[in-house]
């Protein structure tokens, strides 16, 4: 079932149940150019081989900063992960490192309040008081760094972008 798209301080998002998409392919065509920064990579941190360093991946603070994205890139993803896309390498650089958002069951960019007024107030009330502090931290760093896309892959899929999630894009 896919969620949204919604908008929330420019950013566009949608969240849908987990699918067996291949983003790989949509990332490095879309963003060509730009900079994936890989702050979570099958729930845990990531650190590039001999021939990612070769070919330009590099270890920073916040994760794995890919070279200049380009069609042909192999993009490491797994079962979990959190990818973040920047038009420059710098603002890549600085961002932190944060215990991954992915990693959250609940993790959505849907509002608790839009999630709970489904939710039978009897017995399950309670259940994302973990989600608002998450959603406060994410757009907190959005905010900051400005990514050009999130793409959170887990327990479901969530993107965030700048772009309109529906295909069109600012231009690269």
């Amino acid at each position: 079932m896919i969620r949204g798209p919604g908008t929330i301080e420019g950013y566009e998002w949608l969240s849908r149940e987990r699918s067996l998409w291949d983003l790989s392919d949509l990332i490095t065509r879309h963003f060509t150019g730009r900079f994936l920064l890989i702050v979570c990579f099958d729930s845990s941190r990531i650190t590039p081989t001999e021939e990612e360093t070769r070919i330009g991946w590099r270890l920073v603070g916040g994760g794995m900063l890919s070279p200049p994205l380009t069609e042909h890139l192999n993009l490491p993803a797994e079962s979990y992960y959190d990818w973040w896309i920047f038009e420059d390498a710098r603002t890549a650089e600085r961002f932190p490192v944060y215990d991954y958002f992915v990693n959250h069951g609940t993790w959505t960019s849907r509002s608790a309040e839009e999630i709970e007024s489904s939710y039978d107030p009897t017995w399950e009330r309670g259940r994302l008081e973990l989600l608002r502090p998450l959603q406060e931290l994410f757009w907190k760093m959005v905010g900051e760094y400005r990514p050009l896309a999130y793409v959170a892959v887990g327990a479901q899929l969530t993107i965030t972008s700048r772009s309109h999630v529906s295909g069109r894009s600012e231009s690269p």
